[in-house]
């Protein structure tokens, strides 16, 4: 359960697998794309439904991870939507389009985690790069999703005022025209401790 990832209380599933090798990870154990164990669709919506009690009313699902879009086939929002669960995909946006658009269709809320705003620092603290990021973020303003940006603050990485996403960063980077802009927008700047 958790109450900051997402609207309301949510169930988080955190998927296994992540591209990216951030300096600052909070969860590496997740990095490695054959950890974890195995679960179906059916056996996670069945536990995620002795929940409902809890999380329906204003609450939902959050699938984060790792990196949930390293599993774009594993078809749970879809699943969690016909049993009318709010969804909120939790990304660092890495993995770009691929299989995004099929998890897109039954995502309520996308939080998107920037790690950094230029491609020098992506790929010195991540491993990654920031392009496949944009394209993701502009298929979700394309999609018209609501979306929220978070950006972990690190002291002395990217604790300035130049390595900081400004609040303008969503609306004039990711949506090529205001035609697509997302419905709602949320930035959030959380300091690493």
């Amino acid at each position: 359960m958790g109450a900051v990832d997402g609207p309301g209380l949510r169930c988080v599933v955190f998927a296994q697998g992540c591209p990216l090798r951030c300096a600052y990870c909070h969860n590496p154990e997740s990095w490695a794309a054959d950890g974890g164990y195995a679960v179906s669709v059916d056996e996670l919506a069945a536990k995620i439904e002795r929940l409902r009690p809890y999380i329906i009313k204003n609450g939902g699902v959050t699938l984060s991870g790792g990196e949930p879009l390293m599993q774009p086939d594993f078809a749970l929002f879809r699943e969690l939507k016909a049993r009318g669960c709010h969804t909120a995909l939790d990304t660092s946006g890495a993995c770009g389009t691929r299989g995004a658009a099929e998890v897109l269709r039954c995502t309520d809320l996308v939080i998107c985690d920037i790690k950094f705003t230029t491609e020098e620092d992506y790929a010195r603290y991540c491993g990654g790069s920031l392009a496949p990021v944009m394209e993701f973020l502009a298929l979700t303003a394309e999609m018209k999703k609501p979306l929220w940006l978070r950006q972990v603050i690190v002291p002395e990485i990217n604790d300035g005022a130049a390595e900081a996403a400004p609040p303008i960063w969503s609306a004039s980077n990711c949506c090529p025209s205001e035609k697509y802009a997302p419905r709602s927008t949320k930035n959030w700047v959380s300091p690493f401790r």
